[in-house]
Protein backbone atom coordinates (compact mmCIF):
# COMPACT_ATOMS: atom_id res chain seq x y z
CA UNK A 1 0.00 0.00 0.00
CA UNK A 2 1.00 3.91 -0.65
CA UNK A 3 2.99 5.59 2.05
CA UNK A 4 0.64 8.16 1.55
CA UNK A 5 -2.38 6.39 1.60
CA UNK A 6 -1.13 4.68 4.90
CA UNK A 7 -0.58 8.41 6.40
CA UNK A 8 -4.27 9.61 5.32
CA UNK A 9 -5.66 6.03 6.80
CA UNK A 10 -4.26 6.99 9.98
CA UNK A 11 -5.72 10.41 9.87
CA UNK A 12 -9.09 9.28 9.26
CA UNK A 13 -8.88 6.66 11.97
CA UNK A 14 -7.40 9.32 14.51
CA UNK A 15 -4.30 7.76 15.64
CA UNK A 16 -0.82 8.85 16.11
CA UNK A 17 0.97 5.15 15.70
CA UNK A 18 2.01 6.03 12.33
CA UNK A 19 5.37 3.94 11.95
CA UNK A 20 7.73 6.12 10.13
CA UNK A 21 9.27 3.11 8.63
CA UNK A 22 6.56 2.76 6.36
CA UNK A 23 7.89 5.94 4.52
CA UNK A 24 11.05 5.45 2.20
CA UNK A 25 13.43 8.13 1.64
CA UNK A 26 10.98 9.16 -2.08
CA UNK A 27 8.17 9.17 -0.34
CA UNK A 28 8.98 10.77 2.65
CA UNK A 29 10.12 13.34 0.48
CA UNK A 30 6.80 13.51 -1.36
CA UNK A 31 5.03 13.81 1.93
CA UNK A 32 7.12 16.94 2.63
CA UNK A 33 6.82 18.35 -0.77
CA UNK A 34 3.38 18.18 -1.10
CA UNK A 35 2.78 19.96 3.06
CA UNK A 36 1.90 16.87 4.93
CA UNK A 37 4.97 17.21 7.29
CA UNK A 38 3.14 18.88 10.09
CA UNK A 39 0.71 16.09 9.72
CA UNK A 40 3.21 13.39 9.75
CA UNK A 41 5.03 14.79 12.44
CA UNK A 42 1.61 14.53 14.34
CA UNK A 43 0.11 10.66 13.47
CA UNK A 44 3.81 9.38 14.37
CA UNK A 45 4.07 11.44 17.62
CA UNK A 46 3.73 8.10 19.48
CA UNK A 47 5.51 5.63 17.15
CA UNK A 48 8.73 7.35 16.33
CA UNK A 49 11.68 5.00 17.44
CA UNK A 50 13.87 7.64 17.44
CA UNK A 51 17.05 5.87 17.74
CA UNK A 52 15.98 4.10 14.04
CA UNK A 53 14.82 7.32 12.28
CA UNK A 54 16.62 10.54 14.34
CA UNK A 55 17.32 11.96 10.73
CA UNK A 56 13.21 11.72 9.86
CA UNK A 57 12.30 13.08 13.25
CA UNK A 58 14.07 16.38 13.24
CA UNK A 59 13.40 16.98 9.29
CA UNK A 60 9.24 16.82 11.13
CA UNK A 61 10.61 18.50 13.92
CA UNK A 62 11.41 21.28 11.87
CA UNK A 63 8.72 21.56 9.29
CA UNK A 64 6.03 21.43 12.12
CA UNK A 65 7.86 24.67 13.52
CA UNK A 66 7.84 26.56 10.14
CA UNK A 67 4.30 25.19 9.86
CA UNK A 68 3.35 26.70 13.05
CA UNK A 69 5.19 30.38 12.50
CA UNK A 70 4.06 30.57 9.03
CA UNK A 71 0.26 29.89 9.78
CA UNK A 72 0.14 32.63 12.77
CA UNK A 73 1.46 34.84 10.79
CA UNK A 74 -1.22 34.60 8.58
CA UNK A 75 -3.69 34.40 11.02
CA UNK A 76 -2.55 37.01 12.89
CA UNK A 77 -2.49 39.44 9.92
CA UNK A 78 -6.11 38.10 9.38
CA UNK A 79 -7.40 39.15 12.64
CA UNK A 80 -5.74 42.53 12.05
CA UNK A 81 -8.02 42.98 8.80
CA UNK A 82 -11.12 41.87 10.85
CA UNK A 83 -10.21 44.19 13.22
CA UNK A 84 -9.80 46.96 11.19
CA UNK A 85 -12.97 47.84 10.02
CA UNK A 86 -15.78 45.49 12.14
CA UNK A 87 -18.32 46.74 10.12
CA UNK A 88 -16.91 46.10 6.75
CA UNK A 89 -15.75 42.60 7.69
CA UNK A 90 -19.15 41.51 8.87
CA UNK A 91 -19.70 40.89 5.28
CA UNK A 92 -16.16 39.25 4.88
CA UNK A 93 -16.91 35.65 4.47
CA UNK A 94 -13.49 32.86 5.24
CA UNK A 95 -12.68 30.21 2.18
CA UNK A 96 -10.33 27.72 1.92
CA UNK A 97 -7.35 26.99 4.53
CA UNK A 98 -8.18 30.36 6.87
CA UNK A 99 -11.55 28.72 7.00
CA UNK A 100 -10.96 25.34 8.08
CA UNK A 101 -7.42 25.32 10.06
CA UNK A 102 -9.18 26.00 13.15
CA UNK A 103 -12.35 24.48 12.69
CA UNK A 104 -11.78 20.89 11.55
CA UNK A 105 -7.99 20.65 11.59
CA UNK A 106 -6.20 19.06 14.93
CA UNK A 107 -4.04 22.28 14.81
CA UNK A 108 -4.39 25.45 12.51
CA UNK A 109 -0.79 24.69 10.82
CA UNK A 110 -1.70 21.06 9.87
CA UNK A 111 -3.76 22.47 7.13
CA UNK A 112 -0.82 24.15 5.26
CA UNK A 113 -1.46 27.50 2.70
CA UNK A 114 -0.07 29.96 1.29
CA UNK A 115 -2.37 33.02 1.73
CA UNK A 116 -5.49 34.32 2.91
CA UNK A 117 -8.95 33.78 0.75
CA UNK A 118 -11.74 36.18 1.46
CA UNK A 119 -15.16 36.01 0.06
CA UNK A 120 -16.87 39.83 -0.15
CA UNK A 121 -19.76 41.03 -1.97
CA UNK A 122 -18.93 42.91 -5.23
CA UNK A 123 -20.12 46.31 -4.38
CA UNK A 124 -18.00 46.31 -0.97
CA UNK A 125 -14.78 45.36 -3.01
CA UNK A 126 -13.51 48.73 -4.10
CA UNK A 127 -13.49 49.56 0.14
CA UNK A 128 -11.84 46.22 1.49
CA UNK A 129 -9.33 47.27 -1.07
CA UNK A 130 -8.53 50.59 0.55
CA UNK A 131 -8.46 49.49 3.45
CA UNK A 132 -5.98 46.57 2.95
CA UNK A 133 -3.92 49.24 1.32
CA UNK A 134 -3.85 51.41 4.46
CA UNK A 135 -2.86 48.39 6.35
CA UNK A 136 0.63 47.93 3.81
CA UNK A 137 -0.40 46.01 1.26
CA UNK A 138 0.12 46.36 -2.32
CA UNK A 139 -1.52 44.40 -5.16
CA UNK A 140 1.00 42.39 -7.32
CA UNK A 141 0.69 40.18 -9.83
CA UNK A 142 2.38 38.54 -13.07
CA UNK A 143 -0.55 38.64 -14.40
CA UNK A 144 -1.79 42.45 -16.35
CA UNK A 145 -4.52 44.25 -14.95
CA UNK A 146 -6.94 43.74 -17.60
CA UNK A 147 -6.65 39.86 -16.23
CA UNK A 148 -8.64 40.70 -13.26
CA UNK A 149 -10.85 42.60 -14.90
CA UNK A 150 -13.44 39.32 -15.31
CA UNK A 151 -11.55 37.27 -12.77
CA UNK A 152 -13.62 36.38 -9.75
CA UNK A 153 -10.60 37.49 -7.50
CA UNK A 154 -8.73 41.05 -7.59
CA UNK A 155 -5.52 41.11 -7.93
CA UNK A 156 -3.68 39.59 -5.41
CA UNK A 157 -2.98 41.58 -2.47
CA UNK A 158 0.69 41.21 -0.73
CA UNK A 159 2.32 42.77 2.23
CA UNK A 160 6.50 43.26 2.05
CA UNK A 161 6.94 42.65 5.99
CA UNK A 162 4.43 40.12 6.84
CA UNK A 163 5.41 38.37 4.07
CA UNK A 164 1.64 37.49 3.43
CA UNK A 165 -1.03 37.11 -0.06
CA UNK A 166 -4.50 37.91 0.46
CA UNK A 167 -6.91 37.35 -2.24
CA UNK A 168 -10.19 38.91 -2.26
CA UNK A 169 -12.95 37.15 -3.58
CA UNK A 170 -16.22 38.35 -5.46
CA UNK A 171 -17.57 35.05 -6.40
CA UNK A 172 -16.59 31.64 -5.72
CA UNK A 173 -14.97 30.74 -9.36
CA UNK A 174 -14.31 32.78 -12.76
CA UNK A 175 -16.34 33.00 -15.81
CA UNK A 176 -14.17 30.55 -17.51
CA UNK A 177 -14.73 27.57 -15.16
CA UNK A 178 -16.50 25.16 -15.94
CA UNK A 179 -18.68 25.19 -13.14
CA UNK A 180 -18.93 29.12 -13.26
CA UNK A 181 -23.22 28.33 -14.42
CA UNK A 182 -23.60 25.52 -11.88
CA UNK A 183 -26.61 27.12 -9.49
CA UNK A 184 -24.90 25.70 -6.75
CA UNK A 185 -22.06 28.58 -6.92
CA UNK A 186 -24.53 30.93 -7.98
CA UNK A 187 -24.42 34.00 -5.33
CA UNK A 188 -28.32 33.52 -4.87
CA UNK A 189 -27.35 29.98 -3.34
CA UNK A 190 -24.23 31.13 -1.45
CA UNK A 191 -25.48 33.45 0.38
CA UNK A 192 -28.18 31.12 1.97
CA UNK A 193 -25.00 28.97 2.80
CA UNK A 194 -22.89 31.39 4.77
CA UNK A 195 -22.67 31.20 8.35
CA UNK A 196 -22.20 34.00 10.64
CA UNK A 197 -19.37 33.35 13.41
CA UNK A 198 -16.71 35.09 15.25
CA UNK A 199 -12.96 34.74 15.00
CA UNK A 200 -11.66 36.38 18.71
CA UNK A 201 -14.72 38.99 18.82
CA UNK A 202 -14.59 39.78 15.99
CA UNK A 203 -17.00 38.66 12.65
CA UNK A 204 -15.44 36.10 11.12
CA UNK A 205 -18.19 34.34 8.14
CA UNK A 206 -17.86 30.96 6.72
CA UNK A 207 -19.34 28.40 4.05
CA UNK A 208 -21.46 25.79 5.24
CA UNK A 209 -19.79 22.55 5.64
CA UNK A 210 -22.44 21.20 2.90
CA UNK A 211 -21.24 24.01 0.39
CA UNK A 212 -17.82 23.34 1.03
CA UNK A 213 -17.30 20.36 0.52
CA UNK A 214 -18.42 20.93 -3.34
CA UNK A 215 -16.38 24.25 -3.80
CA UNK A 216 -13.63 22.08 -2.49
CA UNK A 217 -13.67 19.22 -4.88
CA UNK A 218 -14.86 21.81 -8.02
CA UNK A 219 -11.77 24.28 -6.96
CA UNK A 220 -9.09 20.90 -7.02
CA UNK A 221 -11.17 19.20 -10.26
CA UNK A 222 -10.16 22.62 -11.89
CA UNK A 223 -6.38 22.29 -12.17
CA UNK A 224 -3.95 19.38 -12.02
CA UNK A 225 -2.20 20.62 -9.45
CA UNK A 226 0.26 17.87 -8.55
CA UNK A 227 1.93 19.43 -5.39
CA UNK A 228 -1.07 20.62 -3.62
CA UNK A 229 -3.78 17.66 -4.99
CA UNK A 230 -3.42 16.18 -1.18
CA UNK A 231 -5.04 19.48 0.60
CA UNK A 232 -8.12 19.14 -0.77
CA UNK A 233 -8.60 15.54 -0.28
CA UNK A 234 -7.53 16.44 3.64
CA UNK A 235 -10.00 18.67 4.02
CA UNK A 236 -13.00 16.67 2.68
CA UNK A 237 -11.67 13.66 5.20
CA UNK A 238 -11.46 16.02 8.08
CA UNK A 239 -15.08 17.97 7.14
CA UNK A 240 -16.46 13.98 6.52
CA UNK A 241 -14.69 12.50 10.09
CA UNK A 242 -15.65 15.59 12.28
CA UNK A 243 -19.02 16.20 11.14
CA UNK A 244 -19.85 12.35 10.65
CA UNK A 245 -23.71 11.58 11.28
CA UNK A 246 -24.57 15.09 11.58
CA UNK A 247 -23.50 16.05 7.89
CA UNK A 248 -26.45 16.68 5.82
CA UNK A 249 -25.71 14.71 3.01
CA UNK A 250 -29.54 16.06 1.42
CA UNK A 251 -28.91 19.51 1.50
CA UNK A 252 -24.74 19.08 -0.14
CA UNK A 253 -26.78 17.40 -3.40
CA UNK A 254 -29.89 19.48 -3.29
CA UNK A 255 -28.38 22.23 -5.83
CA UNK A 256 -26.47 19.27 -7.35
CA UNK A 257 -28.91 18.77 -10.27
CA UNK A 258 -27.58 19.18 -13.67
CA UNK A 259 -24.40 20.39 -12.80
CA UNK A 260 -20.62 20.34 -13.26
CA UNK A 261 -19.66 19.97 -9.41
CA UNK A 262 -21.55 16.93 -9.03
CA UNK A 263 -18.82 14.98 -11.29
CA UNK A 264 -15.88 16.30 -9.41
CA UNK A 265 -17.77 15.84 -6.12
CA UNK A 266 -18.62 12.12 -7.34
CA UNK A 267 -14.97 11.94 -8.51
CA UNK A 268 -13.22 12.72 -5.04
CA UNK A 269 -15.68 10.83 -2.65
CA UNK A 270 -14.89 7.34 -4.72
CA UNK A 271 -11.51 8.20 -5.14
CA UNK A 272 -11.51 8.72 -1.06
CA UNK A 273 -14.15 5.84 -0.63
CA UNK A 274 -11.98 3.60 -2.61
CA UNK A 275 -9.12 3.60 -0.15
CA UNK A 276 -11.05 3.49 2.83
CA UNK A 277 -10.42 7.06 3.90
CA UNK A 278 -14.17 8.60 4.48
CA UNK A 279 -17.49 6.61 4.72
CA UNK A 280 -19.92 7.53 2.41
CA UNK A 281 -24.15 6.27 2.62
CA UNK A 282 -23.69 4.22 -0.59
CA UNK A 283 -27.09 5.87 -1.45
CA UNK A 284 -25.39 8.85 -1.65
CA UNK A 285 -22.60 7.85 -4.00
CA UNK A 286 -25.62 6.08 -6.33
CA UNK A 287 -27.66 9.07 -6.23
CA UNK A 288 -24.10 11.29 -7.48
CA UNK A 289 -23.62 8.78 -10.15
CA UNK A 290 -27.29 9.54 -11.13
CA UNK A 291 -26.65 13.36 -11.12
CA UNK A 292 -23.36 13.45 -12.69
CA UNK A 293 -23.31 12.96 -16.50
CA UNK A 294 -19.43 13.46 -16.92
CA UNK A 295 -17.56 10.35 -15.68
CA UNK A 296 -18.27 6.76 -16.94
CA UNK A 297 -16.15 3.52 -15.76
CA UNK A 298 -13.63 4.06 -18.10
CA UNK A 299 -13.05 7.81 -17.59
CA UNK A 300 -12.95 6.96 -13.82
CA UNK A 301 -10.24 3.96 -14.24
CA UNK A 302 -7.91 6.96 -16.12
CA UNK A 303 -8.39 9.45 -13.50
CA UNK A 304 -7.85 7.03 -10.55
CA UNK A 305 -4.59 6.02 -12.27
CA UNK A 306 -4.06 9.59 -12.16
CA UNK A 307 -4.45 10.75 -8.67
CA UNK A 308 -2.41 7.29 -7.37
CA UNK A 309 0.17 7.84 -10.01
CA UNK A 310 1.10 11.33 -9.75
CA UNK A 311 -0.90 12.81 -6.02
CA UNK A 312 -0.30 9.83 -4.07
CA UNK A 313 2.86 8.10 -5.61
CA UNK A 314 4.45 11.80 -6.05
CA UNK A 315 6.29 10.22 -9.34
CA UNK A 316 7.97 12.53 -11.39
CA UNK A 317 6.59 13.89 -15.22
CA UNK A 318 8.35 12.06 -17.84
CA UNK A 319 9.04 14.12 -21.60
CA UNK A 320 5.68 12.07 -22.76
CA UNK A 321 3.85 12.16 -19.63
CA UNK A 322 4.31 15.41 -19.25
CA UNK A 323 2.95 18.09 -17.17
CA UNK A 324 1.15 19.72 -19.39
CA UNK A 325 -0.50 16.66 -20.97
CA UNK A 326 -1.22 14.92 -18.17
CA UNK A 327 -3.02 18.49 -17.14
CA UNK A 328 -4.44 18.33 -20.68
CA UNK A 329 -5.92 14.68 -20.57
CA UNK A 330 -7.16 15.46 -16.77
CA UNK A 331 -8.91 18.55 -17.96
CA UNK A 332 -10.54 16.69 -21.12
CA UNK A 333 -12.25 13.90 -19.44
CA UNK A 334 -13.46 16.26 -17.03
CA UNK A 335 -14.79 18.68 -19.85
CA UNK A 336 -18.97 19.34 -19.35
CA UNK A 337 -19.94 16.78 -22.10
CA UNK A 338 -20.47 12.99 -22.63
CA UNK A 339 -17.62 10.81 -21.42
CA UNK A 340 -17.34 8.81 -24.72
CA UNK A 341 -17.36 12.21 -26.37
CA UNK A 342 -14.31 13.47 -23.80
CA UNK A 343 -12.07 10.28 -24.38
CA UNK A 344 -12.55 10.84 -28.15
CA UNK A 345 -11.18 13.98 -27.68
CA UNK A 346 -8.09 13.24 -26.05
CA UNK A 347 -5.95 12.31 -28.50
CA UNK A 348 -7.23 15.53 -30.38
CA UNK A 349 -6.63 17.80 -27.53
CA UNK A 350 -2.83 15.87 -27.06
CA UNK A 351 -2.15 17.08 -30.36
CA UNK A 352 -3.83 20.10 -30.64
CA UNK A 353 -3.92 21.96 -27.12
CA UNK A 354 -6.69 23.57 -27.03
CA UNK A 355 -5.77 26.41 -24.58
CA UNK A 356 -2.29 26.96 -26.79
CA UNK A 357 -3.01 29.36 -30.17
CA UNK A 358 -0.06 28.27 -31.60
CA UNK A 359 -1.46 24.56 -31.25
CA UNK A 360 -2.25 24.46 -35.68
CA UNK A 361 1.35 25.93 -35.88
CA UNK A 362 3.09 22.97 -37.63
CA UNK A 363 6.58 24.52 -36.29
CA UNK A 364 4.83 24.28 -32.50
CA UNK A 365 4.23 20.57 -33.44
CA UNK A 366 7.90 20.07 -34.20
CA UNK A 367 9.14 21.28 -31.30
CA UNK A 368 6.81 19.67 -29.13
CA UNK A 369 7.49 16.43 -30.98
CA UNK A 370 11.47 16.40 -30.30
CA UNK A 371 10.85 17.74 -27.08
CA UNK A 372 8.55 14.43 -26.52
CA UNK A 373 11.86 12.49 -27.97
CA UNK A 374 14.46 14.22 -25.87
CA UNK A 375 15.74 16.15 -28.74
CA UNK A 376 17.16 19.84 -28.83
CA UNK A 377 19.44 22.13 -31.12
CA UNK A 378 22.18 21.20 -28.42
CA UNK A 379 22.07 17.47 -29.19
CA UNK A 380 21.40 18.41 -33.03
Amino acid sequence: MPPLIVLLQVVAQGRDDLDLGTFDPAAFEWALKAGLGPLLYHTSRNNRKIDSFVRQYSTLLGADLTARVLTGVLLDALDEILAASTELTRNITLLKGVSLCRRHYPEPHHRTMGDIDLLVPPELRPKLESLLKDLGYSQQSEYPEEFYTTHHHSMPFFHPEKRVWVELHVSLFSRAATVANDRVFSREHVETQIRASTRRDLPANYLSDELNIVYICSHWAESFNRVRGLIPMLDILYILKNRGATFDWDKALASLEGSVASSHLYLMLSFLERHNLVSVPSEVLQKLSRLQKILNHANRVILYRLLNTYFIKGESFTSIASESNISILWKTLLMPSSPVINLLRVPWHLLFPPTNAQHMNPIFQLHRIRSAMGIDRKSG
